[in-house]
């Protein structure tokens, strides 16, 4: 597990001075960004890695309270489950010890060259699981 704090920032807030949802999904995917840069894969062995990209498959958010400008949203990522082909990333944020959001989200591997699906490279399942 991995925890990264963000403070909500005014324009990442709707008019009424809450966090827009679609928020949430940047600010996790932030924090596993930080995740995946502070592991042994490291951001060049996620974003550039050789014969693999991981995009995004699938995406969901489930929302307990709502955080507003000047919060400090804290996020805890962990690892839920490592696939053949996909990684499931999960982020819980929390403000004050108060759940906020869980962002679900689904990295599958694929072929950079044709884009097809494969299964995990070594060099990154290692990392993953042991994780």
């Amino acid at each position: 597990m991995s925890a990264v704090s963000q403070e909500i920032c005014f324009h990442q807030c709707d008019p009424a001075g809450y966090l827009f949802f679609a928020e949430s999904f940047v600010l996790a995917h932030q924090a596993i960004e930080k995740f995946l840069s502070n592991s042994r894969i490291g951001r060049a062995g996620w974003f550039e890695h050789e014969t693999a990209a991981f995009p995004l498959r699938h995406a969901e958010c489930d929302y307990q309270s709502p955080l507003k400008a000047g919060d400090l949203c804290e996020m805890t990522v962990r690892i839920e489950k490592v696939s053949s082909s996909s990684v499931v990333f999960e982020v819980a944020a929390a403000c004050n010890g108060r759940p906020c959001f869980t962002v679900r989200s689904v990295h599958t591997a694929m072929n950079r060259s044709d884009h097809t699906k494969i299964a995990l490279p070594s060099d990154v399942r290692s990392v993953l699981e042991a994780r």
